[in-house]
């Protein structure tokens, strides 16, 4: 789980672990915090620095070659977790993702232009696909991606 942010948002890394433990206490994933030269002392979570040369997709880019798993979870430091997560949901997703090889699932419910198109493609019965024309077709919305 990468939790994408840069220095000037370190104040807000504590709130969201602080929900994110209340809200997630069982998470089996690992947590990193990706910035540009601050550390971030936490347990269980580890900060990968990629200087400040990159914007935010090039700290994304970047940070993903540190990570040992074929799928990423985002969060934006600001993204706080309200209420439960439950990891069967997550781990059916992540089986959806790899039998019907999904490269990106949105979490959240920002995608309703998407899902309302007059004609949608669907890559599956139950998956849409993103049109590649589509302005804000992919954004920082909590999501899983296959690296």
């Amino acid at each position: 789980m990468l939790v994408l942010s840069c220095d000037g948002y370190s104040d807000l890394w504590d709130d969201f672990f602080n929900l994110k433990e209340k809200f997630w206490p069982d998470c089996p994933y690992k947590w990193y915090v990706v910035t540009e030269s601050k550390d971030y002392k936490r347990d269980r979570v580890k900060s990968i620095k990629c200087g400040k040369e990159f914007n935010w997709a090039g700290r994304f880019r970047y940070a993903v070659q540190f990570v040992d798993t074929e799928y990423v979870g985002i969060y934006l430091e600001d993204y706080f977790i309200k209420s439960r997560i439950d990891n069967k949901r997550i781990s059916k997703y992540l089986d959806l993702m790899y039998q019907d090889d999904v490269k990106f699932l949105n979490m959240g419910d920002v995608f309703r232009h998407i899902i309302n198109i007059k004609e949608p493609e669907y890559y599956k019965a139950h998956l849409i696909r993103i049109p590649k024309h589509l302005r804000y077709g992919i954004d920082t919305a909590a999501a899983i991606w296959n690296k």
